[in-house]
């Protein structure tokens, strides 16, 4: 079973911005190990310092695209927190910090 891909209000689970279809996904998810040097001048590493998970989703937005525009952009205006689900695991809770787009007259 293929698991669908989806953006969702943490709140309720309901699947936010139903017209828009990721197309492409890139997940960041890093640990950084910390570095200190001890007397005999070798380096060491003790500690992880987990870093915060990183999302970029390319979207196609169908059907109305200037209202689903306005639905994202109005989640990203208010900070609303949302999980993202991909196909082998789900990220939440998640903000949108970044929305950029592209408007291409081919694909209209």
């Amino acid at each position: 079973m293929i698991t669908e891909v989806k953006i969702f209000n943490v709140d309720n689970f309901s699947t936010l911005f139903e017209t828009a279809n990721p197309i492409q996904i890139n997940v960041r998810d890093e640990h950084k190990a910390t570095q200190f040097t001890v007397e005999s001048g070798e380096t060491r590493s003790d500690h992880v310092v987990v870093q915060p998970v990183e999302i970029g989703m390319d979207l196609i937005l169908t059907g109305e695209m200037k209202s689903a525009f306005e639905t994202l952009q109005q989640a990203y205006d208010k900070h609303q927190l949302v999980g993202i689900q991909t196909r082998v695991k789900t990220y939440q809770p998640m903000l949108l910090v970044n929305l950029y787009h592209d408007e291409i007259p081919e694909m209209a």
